[in-house]
C-alpha cells in the first residue's frame, strides 16, 4: 500500500524500474579520475603527512605554548563576536 503513493510521489507512474535504479558512471573531465594524478596524490600525501607530524615532535615546549596562547586568544575573541544564547 506504501509503494504506490511512494512511486506516484517520485515521479513513477508504475513504481521504478530496474533501469531507473542503476547507477551508471558519469563521463567526467575531472582530472583526479585519471588513475595516475590519483597516485601522485596518494604518494604526495603519504610522504607530507608523516613529515608533519614529524615537525610537530621536534617543536619545542616553549613553541607549542605560545601556539596555544595564540589559540585561546582567538577562542576567546570568537565567543565575544558569536555569544551563546542562553549564557
Amino acid at each position: 500500500m506504501l509503494a504506490a503513493p511512494l512511486a506516484s510521489a517520485c515521479g513513477f507512474q508504475n513504481g521504478p524500474l530496474v533501469a531507473d535504479l542503476l547507477v551508471r558512471p558519469r563521463q567526467s573531465s575531472c582530472g583526479w579520475q585519471h588513475r595516475g594524478l590519483v597516485t601522485l596524490r596518494m604518494l604526495y600525501l603519504v610522504f607530507v603527512r608523516p613529515a608533519g607530524w614529524m615537525a610537530l615532535l621536534a617543536r619545542s615546549a616553549a613553541s607549542k605554548d605560545a601556539q596555544l596562547v595564540m589559540l585561546r586568544q582567538e577562542a576567546a575573541v570568537l565567543r565575544r563576536q558569536n555569544p551563546q544564547p542562553g549564557s
